[in-house]
């Protein structure tokens, strides 16, 4: 329904601007919406490249613009800036792509999560129920189990700390590749070295 709306809108306002346009130039007539929500951008600027003429987006998103030149440049605060060579199909949907939905999928396709599974033990080979697991990253805690055994899930690159009181604590960085499972022993925290 949304984009049925944001069509007949596009509809209107080209069949507005054509009728206004003259007969001597090409005007280019067209709507700017953003790629990702598909939602109209009021404020967007467009650039005629060989003339230098400038035009926004009115709240609607439509355009009007009398071009010259074969390129347009639309641009917007947010948005990356995007070039048309021959933009003189009239009537046309121009896409921007939001700059912050980039970075925000870029961050996903980077930081993946990863399951690690292991033991915790003390300086004989005992293992330690209870000992406090915490993701740096994300800021996750986790919990031994009764047999010191813990499953994670965390990013691929990420600090955890292994703490328990009494015993000196672990830190360990999870860069790819990497093993699959950790044995950690934590040593006593008393013990002194001569």
């Amino acid at each position: 329904m949304k984009r049925f709306i944001l069509i007949l809108l596009f509809i209107l306002f080209a069949v507005n601007n054509q009728a206004q346009s003259s007969s001597n130039s090409t005007t280019i007539t067209g709507i700017v919406i953003n790629d990702y929500s598909n939602t109209i951008i009021s404020g967007a600027k467009i650039k005629d490249m060989i003339t230098g003429k400038e035009t926004f987006t009115d709240s609607l998103g439509g355009f009007s613009i009398e071009a010259a030149g074969n390129y347009i440049e639309i641009s917007a605060e947010g948005f990356d800036t995007k070039y048309y060579t021959k933009p003189y199909q009239n009537n046309r949907i121009f896409y921007l792509f939001d700059k912050v939905r980039h970075k925000q999928q870029q961050k996903k396709i980077k930081h993946f999560p990863i399951t690690i599974t292991g033991i915790v033990c003390d300086e004989i080979g005992l293992p330690i129920p209870g000992v406090s697991i915490h993701a740096k990253k994300n800021k996750q805690s986790f919990i031994t189990d009764f047999d010191g055994k813990f499953t994670i899930t965390i990013d691929k690159r990420d600090k955890i700390s292994f703490s328990f009181v009494g015993l000196k604590g672990v830190i360990i960085n999870i860069k790819a590749p990497m093993p699959r499972f950790y044995k950690i022993i934590l040593e006593d925290e008393s013990r002194i070295w001569i």
